[in-house]
């Protein structure tokens, strides 16, 4: 379902060949692989951090 929606981009086979190709299987910290993979996945690694508020509102 993930794979038809959007166009093979997201979905656990697709993110698993990409982390594959990149090394992703036999590295030590990968820090770097994690950091290719987000940005060939689309996913936002920016350093900027939002807090989450103890209460949410009702």
């Amino acid at each position: 379902m993930w794979m038809q929606s959007s166009n093979g981009k997201y979905g656990l086979t697709s993110q698993l060949e990409v982390w594959q190709k990149l090394g992703g299987s036999s590295c030590r910290t990968c820090e770097g692989q994690i950091q290719n993979f987000s940005k060939q996945v689309g996913w936002n690694m920016s350093s900027q951090v939002i807090p989450i508020p103890r209460e949410f509102p009702g």
